[in-house]
C-alpha cells in the first residue's frame, strides 16, 4: 500500500515489511533491482511490465516494487506515451494503468493493448471508481481500486489472461 503524508513523504508497505520510506524527486529510477528471491521472478526470465500514471510519485514508488520482485519495468506518464511504447516494444508482457489518464485514457489504452497481443495480462487501476462504477467499463480487464496492495497485484498476475 502507498500511503502519502505531509511533504510528499512516501511509505510503500507490502504484506509483510516496509519496503521503502523515502522522499521522493520527480527523477526516474530506472535500473534498480533487488537481490531477494523469495517468491519473485527469476533474473533470467523476467517479464516485463508497462506501467501507466500520471501520478509521478505513485508511478516510481510502484515501478520500484515491480523491480524488487523481479520485473523488468518500462513507464509512461500518459496514455498516448504508453501506446507508443507499446508498438515498439514487442516482448511487454503485463500493462498496469490507471483508468483516469490525460489524453488516451487507460481504458482506450487496454483496448488497444489487447488488440496488439491477446495474451497480454491488463490491470486498470483507479482511485476514482468503485467496482460498481468500474464493471461496465472493465469487463474484460482485472480491476483494482487505490490504493492497492502489491499482493494484489501480484495475484491477478497469477490469474489466467481474460
Amino acid at each position: 500500500m502507498v500511503q502519502k503524508s505531509a511533504g510528499r513523504q512516501l511509505e510503500v508497505q507490502c504484506p509483510c515489511k516496509v519496503i521503502a520510506a523515502a522522499r521522493l524527486g520527480r527523477h526516474r529510477m530506472r535500473g534498480y533491482m533487488a537481490t531477494t528471491n523469495d517468491g519473485r521472478h527469476d533474473d533470467d526470465q523476467a517479464c516485463k511490465v508497462l506501467l501507466v500514471d500520471d501520478d509521478l510519485d505513485l508511478l516510481e514508488v510502484t515501478a520500484t516494487l515491480f523491480r524488487q520482485y523481479g520485473y523488468e519495468v518500462v513507464t509512461a506518464t500518459d496514455g498516448t506515451e504508453a501506446r507508443e511504447v507499446l508498438n515498439c516494444t514487442q516482448d511487454i508482457e503485463v500493462l498496469l494503468t490507471d483508468v483516469a489518464l490525460p489524453g488516451l485514457g487507460g481504458v482506450q489504452l487496454a483496448h488497444e493493448a489487447r488488440r496488439l497481443r491477446r495474451d497480454m495480462k491488463i490491470i486498470l487501476v483507479s482511485g476514482n471508481l468503485t467496482m460498481t462504477d468500474a464493471s461496465g467499463l472493465v469487463d474484460s480487464f482485472e480491476f483494482l481500486m487505490k490504493p492497492y496492495r502489491i499482493s494484489d497485484v501480484l495475484r491477478l498476475l497469477a490469474k489466467p489472461t481474460r
